[in-house]
């Protein structure tokens, strides 16, 4: 079997002349139709032109096209070169993953882009777009195509602001059961507790997210009790849950420690950059005490200087060894804590 390679146009490109960049660029694109090894793409940071672009598009629809993942962010397109690139979904064959991150894609090509995800043989299971200047006004074509796509399980929407109504629609494609969803990530997308009352009720229905990243948004403590009300109910599957600098407080963390004491699924919860408290910390180890929490990895804001909540963390790890608790106090702004489990 040939070995899988990938490729960064940033250094095959490097320090050329526009004539030499476009017969480069020409001669490459050509390989992805003759070297079914070559599996990966980056042209991130590129700022590639249209016809460049529309140059790539001819060999994505290539039948002998065999790219799995492409990078293409950040890009400052106009709408008719994102409508060259997603008429491609709609005859390439081996496209999985798709990252168009701090791109200034719009509502308007985050439209066309759903067109193309719609369509019955478009392969991409795995996309980014973070960052891509999206609002409200585009979920209720994201919605519909979370209901229609059939192989769509990761999708990535950090860093744009959908708000709470923006969430309310995106949840009427998540509760269909049809939706193959399992990941959705909601970085920073300026949610707040009704937000989460609205992920709730998807939750405890039985969705098919495992996974979901709240992290810098204002969940607070009624929205986190309305995520407790999901992680209670029998039917929640959700494995990891980030909510890294969410506004909770040692007044959320009774309802939290209830809900880990009844849940049987979640293995990662990301609590950092939350002020908790020894007393907040303490409450949730009541839950990690029992042998019967499927808990593997907690996150915490954890201060050197306490030797309180130190003391009572290495009691926990004594007693459950399973369980690695993080105190890291990395600032994920660049590199969310959910990066790791998501796209590439």
């Amino acid at each position: 079997m040939a070995k899988s390679s990938s490729v960064d146009v940033n250094q095959v490109f490097k320090s050329q002349s526009y004539q030499d960049l476009h017969l480069s660029w020409s001669e490459l694109c050509s390989v992805f139709s003759s070297n079914k090894s070559l599996v990966f793409l980056d042209i991130s940071h590129s700022f590639l032109s249209r016809q460049f672009v529309r140059t790539l598009c001819d060999q994505l629809a290539s039948a002998n096209c065999c790219l799995q993942k492409v990078m293409l962010g950040p890009c400052c397109a106009p709408v008719p070169e994102w409508a060259d690139l997603f008429l491609t979904l709609q005859f390439n064959h081996s496209l999985t993953c798709l990252d168009l991150s701090d791109s200034e894609l719009l509502d308007e090509g985050a439209k066309l882009l759903c067109a193309g995800l719609r369509y019955p043989t478009c392969p991409v299971q795995r996309l980014s777009l973070e960052n891509c200047q999206l609002t409200e006004a585009c979920c209720k074509e994201v919605s519909v195509t979370l209901v229609v796509s059939q192989r769509l399980t990761h999708l990535c929407l950090a860093k744009n602001d959908l708000g709470d109504e923006g969430v309310k629609t995106l949840c009427e494609g998540l509760r269909y059961p049809s939706c193959q969803l399992q990941a959705l990530v909601l970085w920073c997308c300026s949610i707040t507790s009704e937000g989460c009352g609205h992920l709730s009720t998807v939750l405890r229905q039985g969705s098919s997210l495992t996974q979901l990243d709240l992290g810098l948004n204002h969940v607070g403590v009624p929205g986190l009790k309305a995520l407790c009300e999901a992680l209670k109910a029998p039917q929640c599957g959700l494995q990891r849950l980030w909510l890294w600098g969410c506004s909770l407080t040692p007044f959320s963390c009774q309802d939290l420690s209830y809900a880990l004491s009844c849940n049987r699924s979640l293995v990662t919860l990301d609590l950092g950059q939350n002020s908790l408290g020894f007393q907040g910390v303490k409450m949730l180890c009541d839950a990690l005490r029992l042998q019967n929490c499927p808990l593997q990895t907690l996150r915490l804001k954890i201060e050197e200087s306490d030797t309180d909540i130190q003391n009572l963390l290495r009691e926990i790890k004594e007693s459950n060894p399973q369980l690695a608790i993080d105190g890291s106090r990395r600032d994920p702004q660049r590199h969310r804590p959910s990066a790791d489990d998501f796209l590439f």
